[in-house]
């Protein structure tokens, strides 16, 4: 299993680092597909052999929950996909494009992750599912990021996992970085690639 370290950078980009080899296996420029990421944007990050896209959005009400998932939020979101990419592509020949949905994206579970994925082969998904919990999820975390894993152990297209501690929250305690690995292990063994937050 390769194990990458992920460096935020002070201009908010985040390297994904070998942790053996100190190679960058990939670079998440600061912005996001739903502000835009165009090949003008790209220009400014060195050479990497893969970029990843970063999607997230604000869903606090029921408008922007609505703007977020229904048919037309994911006809959106996969035409903002579809022009990253092609960003990426044209900005680097050779380099792969790399959605790493984050919160409140389209792609907030294990059934969106791999519906998407089966629909759009070509991009490759670096998941979080420590991302996609939200503050009702947090009593039974474990069990949420087991069912995760194993949905996401289906999907061909994941390229990475990352794994992240969760912080102690009022009545719940911290879950570290190695538990929360160990849960994901059905989804790392797919991806075959963890990075550790």
């Amino acid at each position: 299993m390769r194990r990458l370290r992920l460096i935020e950078e002070s201009d908010g980009s985040t390297r994904f680092v070998d942790a053996e080899t100190d190679m960058v296996w990939g670079i998440a420029p600061a912005t996001t597909i739903e502000r835009g990421v165009d090949a003008g944007s790209l220009g400014v990050l060195p050479p990497t052999p893969r970029v990843l896209l970063r999607s997230s959005r604000s869903v606090d009400d029921a408008a922007s929950s609505f703007a977020t998932w229904s048919s037309a939020g994911w006809a959106l979101f996969e035409t903002r996909v579809s022009e990253a990419a092609d960003s990426v592509r044209s900005w680097h020949a050779d380099a792969e494009a790399v959605l790493w949905p984050g919160v409140g994206s389209v792609l907030s579970d294990g059934v969106s992750a791999l519906s998407f994925a089966r629909k759009h082969p070509s991009v490759g998904l670096a998941i979080d599912p420590v991302a996609w919990l939200t503050p009702s999820m947090r009593r039974d975390a474990e069990d949420h990021l087991a069912r995760f894993a194993q949905a996401l152990s289906l999907c061909e297209t994941m390229v990475a996992i990352v794994a992240r501690a969760i912080p102690a929250d009022g009545a719940w305690p911290e879950i570290g970085v190695e538990s929360v690995e160990s849960l994901l292990e059905p989804a790392a063994t797919r991806a075959g690639v963890v990075a550790i937050a």
